[in-house]
């Protein structure tokens, strides 16, 4: 089995960071995504090299070089990883009309983009700039791929402002998010059942929390607790307002009706504050999530997510594990208060929880991110027609087949069932 494709990822539009960054401060989730996949990717045998505004150096093996760097590049990639840009993939003839709209100078890409055998867009949000030229680009072998996340990304991304999801469903691979895990400092019988966390950014949600739903709860019940992890992350131009509307909230909550602030932490902090937690109250308001990282998070460490099934929240917050919402708590006049009540049902069913806490112990071996890597590696193997050892075969579709069956998705990749395998292994995977 190849194990030693040379990759390549692209991240120009994120805040510095390399492989030491994520024990020493927050990150977002695309970030820490690719931070973790490349790794990950790594101890499988690939050769992986990161382009972002970073610190050079090499972490875990992976190779971090700086994007003012880029046009230097000679060598030649079996894959180049472009995170949530068209951009970087954009032929010299359409640089006129991009920069009439947008600061970018396309041509130190052109090399490294020229010297790659297969090109990927790994997309983590709904929209893209310049998503319009997706289509035609990917039909003229321009990119080859494009990764999204869930069933609701590939149904809402294939089919938005125009696009023609039968032209675009054979370039899409349907990948997922993962975790990093740390050890859990508590047991499930020793968590704070007062304690509620709420760890997202503060537009998905955190605004009508602390406006609308939270003195609800307060005053219903005084001893509970509220942990506001996060919020929005440093060092990100595009994040200015973000921080700007952060601070004003935690002047006007932070250390009242039993909220706290902990502001941007590392990971590992993170995790400490889920052992204790018992509930990850999410109450998402009008931008949907392509996936959620900090609902496998939640799961990990026990939590119990009280959130909706608002975008692909609906494939991470199960129902074996959750208290569900069917709405976005803006999509009526009615769910804020809908919400609420969900919110003290889960906080008084006492017996619910300890199930559902139970329930979370088998999902866990599935969500970390080296899973994610192998079926990465998969597929890989099966674009390149890579001799792919039947050992591995087997585990990688032993994840996805789990994933499914957890998850309940219903898109799959063509490599599931594209393998010259033995007749008797086949018969037992399909009993």
């Amino acid at each position: 089995m190849k194990r030693d494709f040379n990759i390549a990822f692209i991240d120009f539009l994120s805040s510095p960071y390399n492989g030491d960054t994520i024990n020493n401060e927050g990150m977002g989730g695309s970030e820490a995504a690719l931070l973790c996949m490349a790794e990950e990717l790594a101890k499988l045998g690939c050769n992986i090299t990161v382009y972002n505004s970073c610190t050079p150096g090499k972490f875990n093996g992976v190779e971090y070089l700086h994007i003012n760097k880029i046009e230097e590049e000679e060598r030649k990639f079996d894959i180049l990883i472009v995170s949530k840009s068209i951009l970087p993939y954009i032929p010299q003839d359409y640089r006129e009309q991009v920069m009439t709209m947008v600061s970018f100078d396309i041509k130190p890409y052109q090399k490294i983009v020229a010297n790659s055998t297969h090109k990927i867009i790994w997309l983590h949000n709904e929209v893209m700039k310049f998503e319009n030229l997706l289509e035609p680009l990917l039909l003229d072998g321009k990119i080859n791929e494009l990764f999204l996340l869930s069933d609701w990304h590939t149904n809402f991304f294939t089919q938005s402002s125009g696009k023609k999801f039968e032209q675009l469903k054979r370039f899409v691979f349907q990948t997922r998010n993962g975790i990093r895990t740390y050890p859990q400092t508590i047991g499930i019988k020793d968590k704070d059942p007062n304690l509620f966390i709420f760890n997202s950014a503060l537009h998905k949600g955190l605004v009508p929390l602390l406006q609308d739903i939270w003195p609800s709860i307060y005053n219903a019940a005084p001893e509970a607790k509220l942990e506001v992890i996060g919020g929005y992350y440093l060092n990100n131009k595009t994040l200015i307002q973000l921080e700007t509307n952060y601070k004003i909230l935690k002047n006007n909550y932070d250390g009242k009706m039993n909220i706290h602030f902990t502001g941007i932490i590392p990971q590992k902090q993170v995790a400490d504050i889920l052992s204790r937690a018992t509930f990850m109250i999410y109450p998402p308001s009008t931008m949907p999530e392509t996936y959620c990282i900090s609902i496998l998070e939640a799961m990990n460490y026990n939590v119990i997510p009280i959130t909706s099934r608002f975008g692909a929240l609906e494939e991470t917050a199960i129902e074996e594990v959750s208290y569900l919402n069917d709405y976005n708590v803006y999509a009526d006049k009615t769910q804020i208060e809908r919400f609420f009540r969900l919110a003290m049902f889960a906080y008084q069913d006492k017996e619910g929880i300890k199930i559902k806490q139970l329930a979370c112990e088998p999902i866990k071996k599935w969500l970390t991110w080296d899973t994610v890597a192998i079926e990465w590696l998969a597929h890989f193997n099966y674009v390149f027609g890579e001799e792919t050892d039947e050992d591995f075969y087997w585990k990688s579709r032993e994840i996805t087949r789990n994933i499914h069956r957890i998850f309940k998705r219903r898109n799959i990749n063509p490599e599931y069932f594209n393998i010259n395998r033995s007749i008797e292994k086949w018969k037992m995977d399909m009993d």
